[in-house]
């Protein structure tokens, strides 16, 4: 069996651009430090640059999971105690519907502790 009959589809040559982004094995997970509707403040492990645009999940509970796109506004350090070097503002730029409703609802929760 050759390689183009196992496919489900026959590939073509592309010269599409791609943008991506990866956690590297056994880093670990960041956290948000504070959310809002319209962005957040999260730990970085590197120092991303204020302008650049950021992609991201965040899980706001169990069954959560937020697609967030958003803008790197600004980059700070962090206290030498903390466990990620880096504290990055991000505008959010993109949030579904359902996502911002997501958010909304355990940024209610929140606010009830």
């Amino acid at each position: 069996m050759t390689t183009a009959e196992r496919r489900a589809a026959p590939r073509v040559a592309a010269n599409f651009p791609v943008r991506y982004f990866y956690q590297p094995f056994g880093a670990s997970p960041a956290k948000t430090l504070d959310v809002s509707l319209t962005g957040a403040r999260v730990q970085a492990f590197d120092p991303l640059p204020a302008g650049a645009s950021i992609a991201f999940l965040m899980f706001t509970d169990a069954q959560s999971v937020l697609d967030v796109r958003g803008q790197i506004v600004r980059v700070e350090p962090m206290p030498p105690e903390d466990t990620a070097p880096f504290r990055v503002s991000v505008r959010f730029t993109k949030l579904s519907d359902a996502d911002r409703h997501a958010l909304e609802r355990a940024i209610d929760r929140l606010k009830k502790l």
